[in-house]
């Protein structure tokens, strides 16, 4: 747990964790606070309830909202009560919204200097939506029984891609996330001409904070992002080689190879699970205390909640 500052009033020396209620904290900035709850039902009740989505939104913060009374615990241990309080729940109303990033990016497999230019003339690219690899024209152009695919002299390289995108300016004053579910291999990004990150591990996820940059009220944005699947790619900073470049075990198709999320969301916020980057850690569920003969498990739901403020805010975990 994170300590507050000199000056700061410290946080709880551990997140509360309980069973059917409410749970309430104050969030120091520019701290952040894990919040946690513990759900204990049976296997068999689970299994009957509201879809896992529904479920977790009526545990997670999703806004400031009243605590709820507490149930009584013969109440509390119902799985029809339990379940018809999921059905019946309304989350609050959300500052927060995620809209789909695949459409519309311009594309270019060569490497282009000046390419991460705001002026930069992109209008010859080809034009494509994501998900999107460059080695779909190159590789299995035969049949193959081996595990590294087309062993012939797939491209491995540098290539561009390029959006021009705008945010209304009823978006100003929140914070502005980029979500990359995966790409290939490494990648530079750029937001109107400045740096605004760098991925180099070629397997998970990663995310950018945009609104330092982003502009509002109709104007144009660009993000340029220049992808490398080169083989012999080394780590900048160490000249390490990648641990996971072989064919067989993690395929290297280059390109935006995954889904791409733009995410709007207030000053203090439930975060992502994007560490590659954001050094954040969003929502965790995991099980403990499994009693298989009892037919019971207690399910664990940690949510990182941040605040950027100018001063403490409230939130609410049901």
């Amino acid at each position: 747990m994170a300590t507050a500052p000199s000056g700061k009033t410290p946080l709880p020396a551990s997140a509360p964790s309980l069973t059917g209620d409410s749970v309430s904290v104050r969030i120091f900035r520019p701290l952040d606070f894990k919040m946690k709850t513990k759900i204990v039902s049976s296997f068999i009740a689970l299994q009957s309830l509201a879809p896992l989505p529904l479920l977790l939104s009526a545990l997670l913060f999703s806004g400031c909202a009243a605590s709820q009374p507490k149930p009584s615990a013969a109440a509390a241990d119902s799985p029809a009560s339990f379940a018809s309080a999921v059905s019946s729940y309304t989350p609050p109303a959300s500052p927060r919204a995620t809209y789909n990033f695949n459409p519309g990016w311009k594309f270019i497999r060569q490497d282009v200097p000046g390419a991460e230019a705001v002026d930069f003339d992109d209008s010859p690219w080809v034009t494509v939506g994501l998900p999107h690899t460059w080695n779909d024209v190159d590789t299995y152009r035969a049949l193959i029984s081996h595990p590294e695919g087309d062993v012939g002299n797939p491209y491995r390289g540098v290539g561009w891609y390029r959006k021009h995108f705008k945010l209304p300016a009823s978006a100003e004053g929140r914070k502005i996330f980029l979500e990359f579910e995966g790409l290939k291999q490494a990648a530079h990004f750029y937001l109107n001409g400045q740096p605004v990150g760098i991925y180099e591990n070629g397997v998970s996820a990663c995310g950018l904070d945009l609104t330092a940059l982003v502009k509002f009220g109709g104007q144009d944005n660009v993000l340029a992002v220049k992808v490398d699947n080169t083989i012999e790619y080394k780590e900048e900073a160490t000249g390490t080689p990648f641990e996971w470049k072989f064919s067989n075990s993690n395929p290297n198709f280059g390109g935006l190879v995954r889904d791409v999320w733009l995410h709007v969301m207030g000053k203090v916020y439930q975060t992502l699970p994007l560490y590659e980057n954001l050094k954040t850690t969003g929502v965790y569920v995991y099980g403990k205390n499994y009693d298989i003969k009892g037919k019971t498990t207690e399910v664990n739901v940690e949510s990182q909640v941040r605040n950027e403020t100018a001063s403490g805010a409230s939130a609410t975990q049901h």
